[in-house]
């Protein structure tokens, strides 16, 4: 980290940069001159805070991580699951939609190992979270972790389509932020607790409220 003022400022304007350059440009597309340029910072100046592209993306990986969970964090305690599902949710999904270009970056392997570092610590603490609401004497810490993985998983897809790969059916389904996080908080509830959640109006999706368990019987 620099110690200067002017070396700090300087190298938050060159995430800034490649942030803003990333939502238009492909990683290996993205050189270190348009990063400078964008930057207004001779390009010789680069490498006194970063040794390459790759660097600076980590760092800016890591960065959108960590405010995910801080604002996760901060919006707790929650004395309802379903109250933290919908902040977790919303959250996920605001980060996909501020950041779509730096997740398209997750087609790298060296960034998707990063990410995937993240996630797995991140559902550890999901996991952990749903223990408290477990019955302790048939608390399983595996089948518990499992299911925090497999959930996780359906929630993270489903922000990658609506704001990376822009899904046109989940969009048209799922409008918004707050209709999204309902949605998935409602999945989440029901695979949970085999119901429908207590404080999410799932009136916003009937069809999930008539979901019988059987197929429809054939006509005639």
């Amino acid at each position: 980290m620099p110690a200067t003022v002017k070396g700090r400022m300087r190298r938050n304007r060159l995430k800034k940069a490649a942030a803003r350059l990333l939502r238009t440009h492909a990683f290996s597309d993205l050189t270190l001159e348009q990063i400078t340029e964008q930057a207004e910072i001779p390009t010789s100046v680069f490498y006194h805070y970063f040794s390459n592209k790759a660097e600076l993306t980590l760092e800016l990986i890591d960065e959108v991580f960590e405010k995910f969970e801080r604002e996760v964090t901060l919006a707790g305690p929650y004395d309802k699951l379903e109250l933290g599902l919908l902040a977790m949710h919303n959250a996920l999904l605001k980060l996909h939609r501020e950041n779509a270009g730096l997740m398209r970056c997750l087609t790298e392997p060296n960034f998707a190992d990063r990410w995937q570092q993240h996630l797995y610590s991140w559902r550890k603490q999901i996991a952990i979270g749903l223990e408290e609401f477990a019955d302790p004497e048939y608390c399983d810490e595996k089948e518990i972790l499992g299911i925090a993985h497999a959930l996780s998983t359906m929630s993270e897809s489903v922000a990658y389509e609506l704001y990376v790969t822009r899904n046109p059916s989940l969009r048209k389904l799922l409008p918004d932020i707050d209709s999204a996080a309902r949605f998935l908080t409602i999945l989440w509830s029901r695979a949970v607790f085999a119901r429908a959640p207590t404080h999410v109006d799932e009136n916003l999706f009937s069809a999930l409220s008539h979901l019988t368990g059987r197929s429809n019987p054939a006509p005639g």
